[in-house]
């Protein structure tokens, strides 16, 4: 670039800038993400941490900022190597005290493009648009580097190799130059970690207050966001979009156990199998420890058992029961030795040696429901029409995406009955933003049964920060 005369302090010093680095070289935004909070709508208020794990050395730095944006930064040229490769991935793990982990990968078409003719307005003419997105970014500068700007793109088109922007340039340019593809920005929701909802069930007759035993103690209304100050908010309807029933309604949500193995879309539907135990299989044992994320346990042997069998590890521990399907078996010699097994999804708890596996038989006759609403790996809770269903069961969760989801659950109504002593404890809660608890006093009487002797409900907004939550509620 042309030299200048800079005058400093009486002394004249002649300088020579440097030649401004072209676009792909220079430091920029190369993934930005907007974090809400799932119960509120809003930035998180947890100190969040995000780790990059791919790509890794690459000069490229993770981070968030204020409010809960999520900015990964570097140098494309060097990050994506754009001028060799097709398609690039970032893979992000975002973390926060209450919240389940969030895991993230982007893939998105990287590859260097140019301008095939000068560029102004809202739609250029590139070398080649292929695999280009909407909502992708695109950093384009002039040849050498003076000029920079990012647009995101619209859509492809009209023409042939063309692009159409969301808005026009700041600034033409000349044919020849970069153009630099960026992945989209996101807005990402984080789902909370689960919490207890315990506390006592109490009876008012009279002046006299005492603990009341055998109460049905349930989640009777959901929230998904905590309403706003002064506003009435209506509680979850069971189909989002449906029509609002004239009688109370069953809050469309229930607990998991173990935790979604992958993230499942509204395409994906609950099946009520309960299946029972196969007897025709002798239990096997875990020979040896299995950490959480593993996909392949070492058997006492593998006799009568097949690809696609349905096993529960840890099968005699209701807590830690995980069920899933063999995906391969390895033989060190004959079924009726040790054998290795492959399972279709890692494992999410850990299980301790000389544990219980069993098989199960076939589904029996169920309902199969829509999910409302996507769910992450690790949540502990998913959102559904629950009308009709009580109790515990046994569920397969299938999603047809890419990639399709098959896994299995055990499946809870949050609803309890307290002891002798009035004391309740629901299953874990998690995803609502405010949750009415009722409890009713039950009737002995052999049914049908009459109305409830006496009912409270009392609303809450769940503190996740708390491993439990203690609350009371009083009848009358």
């Amino acid at each position: 670039m042309t030299r200048y005369a800079v005058a400093a302090n009486d002394t004249v010093y002649t300088v020579s800038p440097l030649e401004s680095p072209v676009a792909g070289n220079r430091h920029c935004a190369l993934l930005t993400a907007t974090l809400i909070d799932e119960t509120t709508g809003r930035a998180p208020l947890a100190p969040l941490t995000v780790i990059l794990t791919q790509p890794s050395g690459a000069g490229a730095v993770a981070r968030i900022i204020e409010p809960a944006r999520l900015v990964v930064t570097g140098k494309p040229q060097i990050v994506f190597v754009p001028t060799l490769a097709t398609t690039a991935e970032l893979a992000l793990t975002i973390q926060g005290p209450g919240f389940i982990d969030r895991d993230i990968t982007v893939t998105f078409a990287c590859k260097l493009r140019a301008l095939a003719l000068d560029g102004s307005g809202n739609v250029l003419t590139l070398d080649s648009n292929a695999a280009l997105a909407a909502v992708q970014r695109l950093l384009i500068s002039t040849p050498d580097g003076a000029r920079v700007e990012l647009a995101t793109l619209q859509t492809t088109g009209p023409g042939l190799n063309q692009v159409t922007l969301t808005q026009s340039l700041n600034s033409p340019y000349p044919a020849g130059s970069p153009v630099q593809p960026l992945p989209p920005d996101l807005t990402l929701e984080l789902h909370r970690a689960p919490t207890l909802i315990s506390g006592r069930v109490l009876k008012r007759t009279g002046s006299t207050v005492a603990p009341l035993a055998a109460a049905a103690v349930r989640v009777s209304k959901l929230w998904r966001k905590v309403p706003p100050a002064g506003v009435t908010v209506g509680p979850e309807i069971p189909v989002p979009g449906g029509p609002t029933p004239t009688t109370p309604w069953a809050p469309p949500i229930a607990a998991i156990q173990p935790p979604c193995y992958a993230e499942l879309t509204t395409a994906a539907s609950v099946h009520f199998e309960d299946r029972p135990l196969d007897a025709t299989m002798t239990s096997k044992t875990l020979l040896d420890p299995v950490r959480a994320g593993a996909t392949t346990v070492r058997l006492s042997d593998v006799t009568s058992m097949n690809p696609s069998d349905v096993l529960a590890i840890d099968a005699d521990d209701q807590g830690r029961t995980e069920i899933l399907e063999v995906v391969n078996i390895t033989l060190s010699c004959t079924p009726s030795d040790w054998a290795t097994v492959t399972l279709s999804h890692p494992l999410a708890l850990a299980h301790a040696p000389g544990r219980v596996v069993r098989r199960l038989g076939a589904p029996l006759a169920g309902p199969s429901v829509a999910l409302n609403y996507p769910a992450l790996s690790g949540d502990t809770a998913v959102l559904f029409d629950t009308t009709g269903i009580t109790g515990t069961h046994q569920v397969c969760i299938i999603d047809p995406g890419a990639p399709p989801v098959r896994c299995y659950h055990r499946l809870d109504i949050l609803a309890t009955t307290s002891d002798a002593n009035g004391f309740y404890r629901l299953p874990p809660l998690s995803r609502a933003g405010k949750v009415e608890i009722a409890a009713d006093e039950t009737n002995p009487t052999p049914p049908p049964p009459p109305p409830p002797l006496a009912s409270g409900a009392i609303e809450i907004v769940p503190d996740y920060t708390l491993n439990a939550n203690s609350l009371d509620v009083l009848v009358s």
